[in-house]
């Protein structure tokens, strides 16, 4: 295991604290703290050059120990040669462990967790020697929402991104409103906050919804794609399940002869991250796109952007 004890630390190494690190299941664990920060990156026990960086976002009423369980993105460390992180909310105020995707500070360039988040992804990239083309990032429901403030605010950070039903950016302003733009639909926000741009975006977009999804309203992921793909054209493929899986739509978006991104559209499945194990016991299974995810993206990582 050839691993530096600063893998965790930032060059701001006295803001930094690596308070355990171990090897587990041929992985490297380290548990950091880094000012208000705390995330956990689960390291290849031999990296080799040009790895990539996935980072891994929860919802409320979650944290990293889920999302890890729920994804298994840990799983395919080593064969991948990719590091995984999974960062938790900032300060000891996140209400049920929720991200702040809604405050105005957040909304803009250099504030709120969007801001933090970035610093905490560059620094990690850095300190580990991965190239910013390979930074990607995933997130569920309020984790989700939190890159789509992350792609629109800072577009150049994430060469690719994975939008789990999630809230469009600039749509909600406090947390109460938040929960009922979630399960109604955007149209029920008054106004939406526009202080960046989320069709600046130009990397890899990979948006996933349930149609039988009762917190996030299914009405999202229309607007993601307006937000993503806007002037693309579109292709769609259906997918047949089994008893024990979902049927899927995905919808391939393509500028010219360069693909920018996938739809995919589960039938029938609730918040459930797809491919992990259901909120409710015998529903049946969406997809597995975790190994997908990371295969798409590393396979993109060498191309050019549009």
């Amino acid at each position: 295991m050839n691993q530096e004890s600063s893998i965790c630390q930032s060059s701001d190494s006295k803001h930094s604290l690596l308070f355990i690190q171990f090897l587990l299941g041929g992985v490297v664990i380290a548990l950091c703290l880094r000012g208000e920060a705390k995330y956990k990156l689960v390291s290849p026990a031999y990296p080799k050059p040009g790895a990539a960086l996935f980072v891994v976002l929860h919802g409320c009423l979650s944290n990293g120990e889920d999302i890890e369980e729920d994804t298994r993105f840990s799983e395919y460390v080593n064969s991948n040669n990719i590091y995984v992180m999974y960062p938790e909310p900032y300060g000891p105020d996140a209400w049920h462990g929720c991200w702040d995707f809604f405050g105005s500070e957040s909304q803009r360039v250099g504030g709120g967790d969007a801001a933090k988040l970035v610093k905490d992804i560059q620094s990690v990239a850095e300190t580990n020697k991965i190239s910013s083309r390979k930074i990607f990032a995933a997130g569920m429901s309020a984790g989700a929402s939190l890159l789509n403030v992350v792609t629109a605010c800072y577009p150049d950070v994430l060469s690719g991104v994975v939008i789990h039903s999630g809230i469009a950016y600039g749509l909600a302003d406090t947390w109460q409103n938040s929960l009922k733009i979630a399960k109604d639909g955007p149209s029920v926000s008054k106004t939406r906050n526009l202080s960046c741009n989320p069709q600046n975006y130009r990397g890899q977009t990979i948006l996933v919804q349930g149609t039988n999804d009762h917190i996030m309203n299914p009405s999202h992921y229309d607007l993601l794609k307006k937000d993503y793909f806007t002037g693309a054209q579109v292709i769609r493929q259906n997918f047949s399940g089994d008893e024990d899986y979902f049927d899927y739509q995905i919808e391939f978006f393509s500028s010219g002869n360069q693909l920018r991104g996938l739809g995919i559209l589960v039938k029938g499945m609730r918040h459930d991250w797809s491919g992990g194990v259901p909120r409710i016991p015998f529903d049946k299974y969406g997809p597995d796109i975790t190994p997908f995810i990371i295969q798409h993206f590393l396979k993109k990582s060498n191309a050019k952007r549009i």
